[in-house]
């Protein structure tokens, strides 16, 4: 009985042992991810597996990790304290594929809607940053970008370095199709724009970001609390991200008011066209009516004359007749 009850308390030992083992090397592996929430505000919820996570900031992801913000909530991630990655309000998106390593790192975000805005540093060789939607996937080296997502619809925008976009149909990324985006350029993908380009073989259109979008993304990295938390480099790019940015929405008002200014200008010269060919057909109805009057006035002088001669006429036959009675000899 002893050996049973001394069995049974060396087993519970090695079943404690081996649980602790075993968190031990969860908690070991959580805190080596490099992919750690620095900040959040709101309601913020993150599953694994349908279960419910505690979200604190310091808290380490993983993959399978579905992280969703309510009205008004965010939430940032640094990304081994070299970039960053923003969840907005009313936003989803799942860690469908998370290694952090030494060499390389391998990222595959699935964006359900929202919007998420991402700051990378250069990639290491061999490492791979992808963010899929239903309509588009995003392959970043390092960059800054953002992308929003609708149930029918997906906008890649770029305000600095090069992202390369694919459109995505029933799940399934076209390779065949691809285009490279810069930084201020944008990429809207709808379903019916993937159906066209599947059917007619078209291409991406990449078009310019105007000026609301980009003041609009330049707000949300200034906005974002995480980068306080990355290293001294990553800090000095996002600082640097924003100064490019300001040039851009300074160069893009400086064009739009050049285009404004071109088109007043167009718009003034067309006027003064119309002024001149209002005038100049006012000058040949005026001509015209002259003329007309100069017209009448000849018409109505030969009518007079006319007149008068006939007058003249009737008074010379009158005087002829009475002459011819005056000479008549009375019998």
């Amino acid at each position: 009985m002893k050996k049973i009850i001394l069995s049974a308390v060396l087993f519970t030992v090695f079943l404690c042992l081996s649980c602790g083992k075993d968190e031990s090397k969860n908690a070991v592996k959580e805190l080596k991810s490099g992919y750690v929430l620095g900040y959040y505000v709101g309601d913020v919820k993150v599953l694994n597996n349908g279960k419910a996570r505690d979200v604190k900031v310091g808290m380490s992801f993983s993959k399978g990790d579905v992280i969703s913000t309510g009205k008004g909530a965010i939430a940032e991630i640094s990304v081994n304290k070299k970039g960053f990655i923003k969840v907005s309000p009313n936003s989803s998106m799942t860690m469908a594929e998370l290694i952090s390593g030494k060499d390389k790192n391998i990222v595959g975000l699935d964006i359900d809607k929202g919007k998420i805005l991402v700051g990378l540093s250069k990639l290491k060789k061999g490492s791979e940053f992808k963010i899929k939607s239903r309509t588009a996937v995003a392959s970043v080296r390092g960059t800054v970008f953002r992308v929003a997502s609708e149930q029918k619809s997906a906008k890649i925008q770029v305000v600095k370095g090069v992202v390369r976009v694919n459109p995505v149909k029933d799940g399934k990324v076209l390779t065949n199709v691809e285009v490279d985006v810069s930084k201020g350029k944008a990429v809207d993908l709808s379903e019916k724009k993937v159906q066209e380009i599947v059917e007619k073989k078209e291409t991406l259109e990449v078009k310019k970001l105007d000026v609301s979008e980009l003041e609009e993304i330049s707000k949300d990295i200034k906005e974002t609390q995480v980068v306080a938390q990355l290293d001294t480099a990553a800090k000095k790019e996002s600082a640097e991200v924003l100064e490019e940015t300001k040039s851009q929405i300074t160069e893009l008002k400086d064009e739009e008011e050049q285009k404004n200014l071109q088109k007043e200008q167009k718009e003034k010269a067309l006027r003064e066209q119309q002024a001149k060919a209002r005038a100049a057909q006012k000058a040949k109805e005026a001509e015209k009516r002259r003329l007309a009057d100069i017209e009448k006035l000849k018409k109505e002088e030969e009518l007079k004359r006319k007149k008068e001669e006939l007058r003249k006429k009737a008074e010379e036959m009158k005087k002829k007749k009475e002459d011819r009675v005056k000479n008549v000899p009375n019998l």
